[in-house]
């Protein structure tokens, strides 16, 4: 009795109040487990001292480190071309990895990006590591059908996963380039979206109860609804090679959309701070010595397994194990 009770009433209140009390009590769009999660990792475990080349990532959440050698870039176009990239159903083309493309981008972290992100695992006080990378193509579709992440959401991870992105082409507004709720606009944003337009009445357990179930959806579709002020956002434009480095799993943003007969090519990097084993070799790249191929691997699975642990117990044991160590 008690477990159909707890499969068919318990289980499917928590998710709700976890889909929900992270937008009314913290404004933003993550599940309230993982905000909790990192607001008690930066109180506990985060330091921000001695902040040369980041400061702005680890303050706004985003930000532009530089720009990749031209000539790698030029060799992963060169790679990539020879896919014949073409438009599918979905609007995107998912180039594959290959050998030649790893060592081109393992190029572009040594060169462009590894002082910034020993400057982070400083902040951290972990080991950060390249768990996973894509490079895709996004094509032209309709506003009103979530794809390509074209709504605004945050990624659903906790704050271990960090991105960088880097422009395989120049990015104008023609090619929908990659949209950041700016942190100090996150609450107006929400509060002028249709996800969050009512008053609640703290005081009266029915509404209450009614937001709670009601306001289940992370993601806001910036078609329906108010216009969004342009210094409210961040868009990622800019020449090819840029990269920039950004706190998805934190901030609202999006991919927009591409006009009618343009594209945008770009490489998303994602990198892991591990939790565990802080006498691993310095080494960025040292998962793929335990883990064969994991760079050519289509999923992210590394990502998910250390920054979107299954349940509030297993999210306990991982803040636990990062204070630990």
């Amino acid at each position: 009795m008690f477990k159909y009770i707890k499969s068919k009433i318990i289980i499917p209140i928590y998710l709700n109040l976890d889909n929900s009390l992270g937008l009314y009590f913290f404004d933003n769009l993550n599940l309230f487990s993982i905000n909790i999660y990192n607001y008690l990792y930066k109180k506990i475990i985060f330091r921000k001292n001695y902040l040369k080349l980041t400061k702005n990532f680890i303050n706004e959440g985003y930000q532009k480190i530089g720009k990749a050698n031209i000539d790698y870039i030029n060799e992963i176009k060169h790679e990539c071309e020879k896919q014949n990239p073409k438009e599918s159903d979905n609007s995107t083309f998912k180039f594959k990895n290959n050998e030649k493309i790893v060592h081109i981008i393992k190029k572009i972290i040594l060169e462009s990006c590894s002082d910034h992100i020993k400057e982070i695992e400083s902040c951290y006080k972990s080991n950060i590591k390249l768990s996973w990378f894509g490079i895709a193509r996004n094509y032209n579709h309709s506003p009103d059908i979530e794809m390509n992440s074209k709504f605004f959401h945050t990624d659903g991870y906790n704050l271990s996963l960090i991105k960088i992105f880097i422009n395989l082409q120049n990015v104008n507004k023609a090619h929908g380039a990659l949209q950041i709720i700016k942190k100090n606009y996150s609450k107006t944003f929400i509060k002028n979206s249709k996800i969050k337009n009512e008053k609640v009445n703290t005081n009266s357990l029915v509404s209450l109860y009614k937001y709670i179930f009601n306001r289940s959806s992370r993601t806001i579709n910036p078609n329906q609804g108010h216009e969004i002020p342009e210094e409210m956002i961040f868009e990622n434009l800019g020449e090819i090679g840029d990269i920039l480095i950004a706190n998805t799993t934190e901030l609202i943003h999006r991919a927009g959309i591409p006009y009618e007969n343009h594209h945008r090519d770009v490489v998303a990097l994602e990198f892991i701070a591990l939790p565990h084993d802080l006498n691993l070799e310095k080494d960025f790249f040292s998962l793929e010595k335990d883990y064969k191929d994991i760079y050519l691997d289509t999923d992210n699975w590394f990502s998910k397994k250390i920054a979107k642990p299954n349940g509030i117990r297993n999210l306990i044991k991982q803040f636990l194990l990062y204070k630990k160590n």
